[in-house]
């Protein structure tokens, strides 16, 4: 426990600390500016599960799929697949150029995908940065993710929509028990961007706490409580929709 107190006398890590307290202060202040806005409350249960396959010492390739549930996992929510590659940067550095397909199911009391399912493409630029890069301390890690998104909320034969989105999340490890499990929390912000992006420049906000297992070489369990704040990008009579999901996240994470 040693490297965990002296990391957090560290004024750095103090800073990052307070950085997160006031993004999760923020994100819960939505809830009290309830005029001019609908809620919408669900229940969902999210698995992701993610494969990264070493090239060399410096690339890599990374799968993922993510299958996510509403009404505790008993309808469809969303389907995402997700690759890219990626490539070292020094010892706590990584970039990454990916692309996604996303699909959107009709969920809720008033569902993004009100004409149906529909598809949605990406293609996205990714910065990571870890700090420290010791093991067995605790570990900061920050994302910055520019995705370029193509929409068809219309159906197949309809138009599709342009929109740019930056995320930003915020990560915190804590080592507990000779580094096999570990504590985490972690917060991520959305922002859209750009000419077809109206009033709702907030996209969602993201904040998961849990626990975590690296106990075996290849696979890494993570289990812990989720909940994501979405404003819908059309109002409906005039006022701002807001999603608030909540749920159990479990995470999968195959080295190869």
């Amino acid at each position: 426990m040693m490297p965990f107190f002296r990391c957090i006398r560290n004024k750095q890590f103090r800073l990052w600390c307070a950085a997160l307290c006031c993004c999760a202060i923020s994100t819960n202040s939505l809830r009290l500016q309830a005029q001019n806005r609908i809620s919408d409350h669900n229940d969902i249960f999210w698995m992701p599960l993610n494969l990264s396959i070493r090239l060399n010492n410096q690339w890599s390739w990374n799968g993922e799929y993510q299958w996510r549930r509403d009404n505790s996992g008993r309808s469809r929510q969303q389907d995402l697949w997700r690759t890219g590659i990626s490539v070292k940067l020094g010892a706590t550095q990584q970039f990454q150029l990916g692309y996604a397909w996303v699909r959107t199911h009709p969920y809720g009391d008033i569902p993004i995908a009100s004409r149906g399912s529909f598809s949605e493409h990406r293609i996205h630029q990714q910065w990571m940065s870890f700090w420290p890069s010791q093991p067995g301390q605790p570990t900061w890690q920050q994302r910055i993710r520019l995705e370029q998104r193509w929409l068809n909320t219309s159906g197949f034969t309809g138009p599709w929509t342009y929109l740019n989105r930056i995320r930003v999340m915020q990560r915190l490890n804590v080592p507990l028990q000779a580094n096999r499990w570990y504590a985490y929390v972690w917060d991520e912000v959305f922002l859209g961007f750009g000419k077809n992006v109206a009033q709702n420049v907030f996209d969602q906000n993201r904040l998961a706490a849990g626990l975590g297992w690296d106990g075996w070489k290849q696979v890494k369990l993570e289990l812990g409580l989720f909940q994501q704040i979405l404003q819908q990008g059309k109002p409906v009579g005039g006022k701002n929709v807001f999603q608030y999901n909540t749920g159990p996240m479990l995470m999968m994470h195959w080295k190869l």
